[in-house]
């Protein structure tokens, strides 16, 4: 089967049920160092400012500050959030919510689950019969803070594939997490604290939930936190029942984990 490169880790493929690509199909989309929306003009997770952009969800390589931007309810807050600067003008956002198609210059959009964070969205673009899907990053598998991923058929494919290599091989979720809460109960009974690092806005946030829900608190970094709490407005309770989901005050408690930047983050580290 034939594939076009798009950028450094998506590929853009005919689904079974399509020729490669028609012309028809090609009016649809064009590349200007980035996956553009012919008729829209509408750049699709670009990482420089445009008038109109999609954002897939609110990573720092998916977004840029957009005179005008497309994105989930959920992405719109995190976005704001991460993007938005003290005394600048508000960032010009229309929000769509999964599954309700919005017609834009002659084109007709519809955001899908993603499954990769909270508000994470595939993009499909319909025009004269002709469907295009932009998956974004993606995730097939579980997750607990992530709508499930939503794919339909489409007459192409433009899909990330940052782990689309053969060796990227991944276990069981379900045996990671054994490996996870069975290593952080056995720092418990050493008197340890276990200390968790990873990427402020999504990582963080599912392993905390993952955590929380095995009946273990955590502590977090405060700028994980801090995006924690965007997640709570947006209906994502990271605590549970069983335990609480805090800022981390300065100092480790007894019987809780730690969650806090990658090492690579100069400020990854907490004061004790």
């Amino acid at each position: 089967m034939g594939e076009w490169g798009v950028g450094r880790t998506s590929t853009i493929l005919p689904t079974p049920h399509s020729a490669f690509p028609t012309c028809s199909a090609c009016a649809l989309f064009h590349y200007e160092n980035g996956l553009m929306l012919t008729r829209p003009r509408l750049a699709v997770d670009f990482q420089r400012r445009q008038p109109r952009g999609f954002v897939s969800h609110a990573h720092a390589d998916h977004m840029a500050r957009h005179e005008w931007t497309l994105a989930t309810p959920e992405t719109a807050a995190l976005y704001r959030f991460r993007l938005g600067r003290q005394g600048s003008p508000l960032l010009r956002v229309r929000e769509l919510p999964y599954h309700q198609p919005f017609e834009f210059s002659g084109v007709q959009l519809t955001t899908l689950p993603a499954g990769h964070c909270l508000g994470s969205a595939m993009l499909l673009a319909e025009q004269e019969g002709e469907q295009l899907l932009y998956t974004g990053d993606f995730k097939l598998g579980e997750s607990l803070t992530a709508t499930p991923a939503d794919p339909p058929r489409a007459d192409l494919l433009v899909m990330e594939s940052t782990f689309g290599r053969p060796e990227y091989r991944l276990p069981p979720r379900q045996e990671v997490i054994a490996q996870l809460i069975d290593l952080v109960r056995q720092c418990f009974d050493e008197g340890h604290t276990p200390v968790i690092h990873a990427y402020a806005m999504g990582k963080s946030q599912e392993v905390t939930k993952i955590l929380t829900t095995h009946g273990i608190p955590v502590l977090q970094h405060r700028e994980v936190f801090a995006i924690s709490r965007v997640y709570e407005e947006c209906g994502m309770q990271l605590s549970t029942d069983d335990a609480d989901c805090c800022e981390y005050a300065g100092r480790p408690l007894a019987g809780h984990a730690v969650v806090t930047l990658p090492k690579s983050m100069k400020r990854f580290r907490l004061a004790v």
